[in-house]
């Protein structure tokens, strides 16, 4: 999921899922494109930490040993949605929105 591209920044929670577009030549203004996970539980992912983001995007794949698997979903920008989590698996990651809120939590699979 992600909105249509603005000329303001991301909120302040979301700026690890930001893409800012470069100016064109006619423009003056940067434009920014605010990207969110759309995911459900059961579904897996490949780097929800944005361990070198740059070159590894956060992105569904198949799940298996290594991916991790979003066992909460939250509508809402919750801290707290992975303590539960935390205490049944060893390696437990949180990825929150604020805007629209939605909080999710994933575990390692095989961890």
């Amino acid at each position: 999921m992600s909105r249509t591209a603005g000329t303001k920044p991301c909120a302040v929670g979301d700026r690890d899922f930001e893409y800012k577009a470069r100016k064109h030549k006619s423009s003056s203004t940067d434009k920014y494109v605010c990207t969110q996970l759309n995911a459900k539980v059961g579904d897996c992912f490949n780097n929800p930490r944005h361990v070198n983001a740059h070159l590894d995007r956060l992105r569904k794949v198949p799940c298996g040993t290594g991916a991790y698997e979003v066992d909460t979903r939250l509508a809402a920008d919750d801290i707290k949605v992975c303590d539960a989590s935390e205490k049944k698996f060893r390696d437990t990651e949180a990825v929150r929105f604020v805007v629209p809120p939605v909080s999710y939590c994933l575990h390692k699979i095989g961890a």
